[in-house]
C-alpha cells in the first residue's frame, strides 16, 4: 500500500513541476547544443523535437567548445567509428569527428549512431543557437572564449563546481542528472531553462 501511494504521489509531483513549462517557452525552433545529455532532457520536457545532434552524447567540455564554436566545419565532417565501450545499459560506440571524440553512449550500434547525428544536424536553426556546457575543468573557459561563445550564441550558460558568476551555475560532476525522490533532477532545480530559452543575448 505505501508504495502504490508513493508512486502516485511522485507521478503527481513530475506531473505538476513539468507540466506548465510547456506553456510558458514563448521561443522555438531552437538549437541546444549541450555536451551532456541535459539538452535531450529539456526538448524532452517541452514536447519538442530535438534540433541538434548532441542529444544522448557525451563530449569533453575542450572538444565541444571546438565543435560550438567551428560548428559549420564539424557538421560537414564525417563520423568515424573508434571502438566500443562498456556502458551501463550497453556497448556504446565511441566515434571521431574530425579531432574530436564523442560518446554515444545510449547507442548500441555505430550505425544507429551515425544515423541519429546525421539526422539531427540537417535540424541544426543557426540563427537560435543556445549553448549549455558541463565543466570538469573551469580552466578551459578564458575571456576571450567566453566572448567567442557569446558571439555566437543567443544565450550560453556553463555547470561547473567552482565558479560562481553569472551564466554560471554550480554543480559538482555528474549531480546535474540526480533525482531527487520524486525524479526531479537537480538542474531543474538550480537551472531555469524557460528562462533562458526565453531570453536572447541578454543576461540571466
Amino acid at each position: 500500500m505505501k508504495k502504490k501511494i508513493y508512486k502516485m504521489i511522485k507521478k503527481v509531483v513530475i506531473f505538476h513541476y513539468r507540466k506548465r513549462k510547456p506553456n510558458k517557452i514563448r521561443n522555438s525552433n531552437f538549437t541546444i547544443l549541450t555536451n551532456t545529455c541535459v539538452g535531450g532532457f529539456i526538448y524532452h520536457y517541452l514536447g519538442m523535437q530535438f534540433l541538434s545532434p548532441t542529444i544522448n552524447i557525451w563530449m569533453g567540455e575542450e572538444d565541444f567548445l571546438k565543435f560550438s564554436l567551428n560548428l559549420t566545419y564539424y557538421v560537414k565532417s564525417e563520423l568515424q567509428l573508434v571502438k566500443y565501450a562498456d556502458g551501463v545499459d550497453c556497448k556504446y560506440p565511441i566515434c571521431s569527428l574530425s579531432d574530436l571524440v564523442i560518446h554515444f553512449k545510449h547507442c548500441d550500434s555505430f550505425d544507429k549512431a551515425r544515423d541519429e547525428w546525421n539526422r539531427r544536424k540537417e535540424r541544426i536553426n543557426y540563427k537560435n543557437l543556445y549553448f549549455i556546457c558541463m565543466l570538469d575543468n573551469d580552466h578551459v573557459i578564458n575571456r576571450e572564449v567566453e566572448e567567442r561563445i557569446k558571439q555566437n550564441f543567443n544565450n550560453y550558460c556553463f555547470f561547473t563546481k567552482n565558479l560562481k558568476k553569472q551564466r554560471y551555475f554550480k554543480m559538482k560532476k555528474r549531480e546535474w542528472y540526480q533525482s531527487d525522490i520524486f525524479g526531479i533532477k537537480q538542474f531543474e532545480k538550480k537551472f531555469n531553462y524557460i528562462k533562458f530559452l526565453n531570453k536572447t543575448r541578454q543576461v540571466l
